[in-house]
């Protein structure tokens, strides 16, 4: 419906004339889809884009009639889930493993009155270095942990519980 189609394409994303490596590559596989899905080129890049930005992995029942099939390999979008902040190192966790098709967010270390709360856009967050990290993102992350020392090269002290990094 049109009414659908206007609350999808109101979800962030980049701008369509952004002289991006993921914009141009949306542009060239839009140029592709658009006949097949019956939408404009321009239309079709949009989507592509928000689904790029906004998507969430769904694993959340596909059939209210049939709760035992899940869904595999599967993506929605969700409002409140495209509003939540990026940070490499998240306050909160997000899952749509339940029957009602919906997103649950759960915090996962302590989150003060006034505090953001914020999600991780990436799946292999914490083994990744911050230049990897960056690369995954259409925006450049300043979060703590990115404006911070590489943290994935370390090694824990037994002692002190401190961070030591080779030279």
């Amino acid at each position: 419906s049109t009414a659908v189609q206007a609350a999808v394409l109101d979800f962030h994303h980049p701008a369509l004339d952004a002289e991006t490596v993921q914009v141009q590559t949306r542009q060239q596989q839009s140029i592709v889809l658009a006949p097949l899905v019956g939408l404009e080129p321009a239309v079709c890049q949009n989507v592509l884009l928000i689904m790029d930005c906004n998507a969430r992995a769904y694993t959340g029942c596909v059939n209210r009639s049939d709760q035992s099939r899940s869904a595999n390999a599967a993506a929605a979008l969700f409002r409140l889930g495209a509003n939540a902040s990026h940070s490499c190192c998240p306050n909160t966790n997000y899952s749509s493993q339940n029957s009602r098709g919906s997103l649950d967010f759960r915090t996962i270390r302590s989150v003060a009155p006034g505090d953001q709360i914020t999600i991780s856009y990436l799946a292999e967050l914490w083994s990744r270095p911050s230049w990897d990290r960056q690369t995954k993102l259409s925006f450049g992350c300043l979060c703590e942990r990115c404006r911070g020392a590489e943290d994935t090269r370390g090694i824990r002290c037994r002692s002190c519980h401190s961070v030591v990094f080779p030279c």
